[in-house]
């Protein structure tokens, strides 16, 4: 069709932290003239639309559609391997489906699938229908260049060729790139077997996206990690990344947005509310464990979530305190609290805000 916008099908993994970035980059290239298909699992197409309520205008340039996610009736969606073994083993398939039905239905052809890098299983069937592939990594620079690495981590003799690691203490990549352990990559630390099995695969899958996409990008910038981006000099910052100046269009969350938190932070007095910043090592950002200290809002919508968070901490070898929400009358009297760097609230349902003790602003 002449003079029709390029058509671009957006591809993210179907999970909170791969959606968001995903859709925070649609709406940038709608803006640049692009026409967008986002692409996500039924379900999650479900929880967009849910939480977009009377909003949908909202979403204008971009349209929405949805893939079966691959998991049989039955299977949980909290299940690790099943639900990696749905990503890699038949949404490949769907998506092919689906470029095939596009072009059938006498739409513009689909030009560049801009796919999550964790979705790498599908670059090679949108290459054998002519579509051109870019990779997007919606988290750390340094992340992506240690999936990058992980061939060359297995010749060197860190991991065997299932993701077990074979050597224990630390290493780095390049200097100024946090240290990794290979006993606590994403893939060894967490679930049953057959998911991190599922998991390390999914992670190799990312290794081969520099061979598969004629771009790849990530969700950083040169100035927060130069040492990564001096490593692997290809990959393209696309970092910070926002919807829009105003921060106003949707950005694929899969709850509606709950303000009260931010209502009842901005009534709090200054420096009275603390968390311990804390790291995790794992999946490229190296990270140091250490204790947590959980403060919910004082409502149920907030301590449910707080607390299954907190769950996980403990079970990733955290040691965690789970604030009463009595204490927040007594302030004076929890001088153990203070000098913490950061403290961490929920903003929303699912989205944690950190804030400076010195004058509660948030930070990126």
């Amino acid at each position: 069709m002449a003079g029709a916008a390029p058509h671009v099908m957006v591809l993210p993994f179907p999970a909170q932290g791969h959606v968001t970035p995903l859709m925070e980059l649609s709406h940038r290239l709608v803006d640049h003239g692009l026409r967008v298909t986002f692409v996500c699992t039924e379900p999650i197409r479900k929880l967009l639309l849910d939480a977009l309520a009377d909003d949908k205008k909202a979403l204008d340039g971009i349209r929405l559609v949805s893939v079966p996610d691959g998991l049989a009736d039955g299977d949980s969606h909290r299940d690790l391997g099943k639900v990696l073994a749905g990503v890699l083993g038949r949404v490949p398939g769907y998506v092919e489906e689906l470029i095939r039905e596009t072009e059938a239905s006498g739409e513009n052809k689909v030009q560049w699938l801009v796919a999550d890098a964790t979705m790498a299983c599908c670059f090679q069937v949108a290459r054998n229908l002519g579509v051109r592939v870019a990779s997007v990594c919606p988290s750390s620079a340094a992340c992506l260049v240690t999936s990058l690495r992980i061939p060359q981590l297995i010749h060197d003799g860190f991991f065997d060729d299932k993701g077990f690691p074979k050597r224990h203490g630390t290493f780095e990549l390049a200097p100024g790139m946090p240290p990794l352990r290979p006993t606590q990559m994403t893939w060894n630390i967490d679930g049953a077997l057959e998911g991190r099995r599922a998991a390390f695969e999914l992670a190799f899958g990312i290794a081969q996206v520099t061979d598969l996409a004629e771009i790849v990008m990530c969700k950083s910038f040169h100035e927060a990690e130069t040492g990564a981006f001096e490593l692997c000099p290809d990959i393209m910052p696309i970092g910070p990344l926002f919807a829009d100046q105003e921060l106003r269009k949707p950005v694929g969350q899969f709850w509606p947005e709950d303000a009260s938190c931010l209502e009842w932070l901005d009534a709090q007095p200054e420096g009275s509310v603390v968390s311990r910043r804390t790291r995790r090592e794992g999946g490229g950002a190296a990270m140091a464990k250490g204790h947590v200290l959980v403060l919910p809002m004082p409502c149920q919508g907030h301590v449910v979530p707080l607390m299954e968070l907190s769950h996980r901490l403990v079970d990733h070898g955290f040691e965690v305190t789970f604030v009463n929400t009595e204490i927040y009358d007594n302030w004076e009297e929890a001088d153990s609290l203070r000098g913490l760097e950061y403290f961490c609230s929920m903003y929303g349902p699912t989205i944690c805000a950190f804030y400076m003790l010195s004058d509660s602003r948030k930070m990126d």
